[in-house]
């Protein structure tokens, strides 16, 4: 996982020099890419069709954890709707505003040990994330 370029600016600027809140939205958006994407937030190219749609999640304590040694996990499970079409193989997830405007935060799928793990998702599947299963760590 990492920090988009826009949202490593946005923190720093955020933290020194002109010291304003990061004015994020009140609800973020949790997506999936077929595609690696860049640190600039662009190349990700999201599931069409077969009922996919991002889950929308709260930007609060609610639905994300505490940070505890500048980790911060999902404190809810992220259930997407369940698949009508095959969505293909994925790679990517991320944290983005409702249209896309911005992508704040970026991961790859994987076996919870950092491994990458694309996967393939079938009509009729349901994906999810269980909570703490989006880690997003600073260090």
């Amino acid at each position: 996982m990492s920090f988009t370029d826009w949202m490593e600016n946005a923190v720093l600027n955020g933290m020194l020099g002109t010291g304003h809140a990061l004015g994020l939205p009140a609800t973020v958006y949790i997506g999936l890419s077929t595609t690696s994407i860049s640190d600039d937030g662009s190349g990700y190219t999201e599931p069409v069709g077969g009922a996919y749609a991002k889950v929308a999640k709260t930007n609060s304590n609610t639905d994300w954890t505490v940070s505890v040694a500048g980790e911060k996990t999902n404190a809810t499970d992220c259930v997407f709707p369940d698949a009508t079409a095959d969505w293909g193989i994925v790679t990517d997830w991320f944290v983005s505003d409702v249209g896309i405007s911005q992508i704040y935060v970026k991961g790859k799928l994987d076996d919870g040990a950092g491994t990458p793990q694309p996967r393939t998702i079938l009509n009729g599947d349901t994906f999810k994330f269980l909570a703490g299963d989006l880690r997003i760590v600073l260090d």
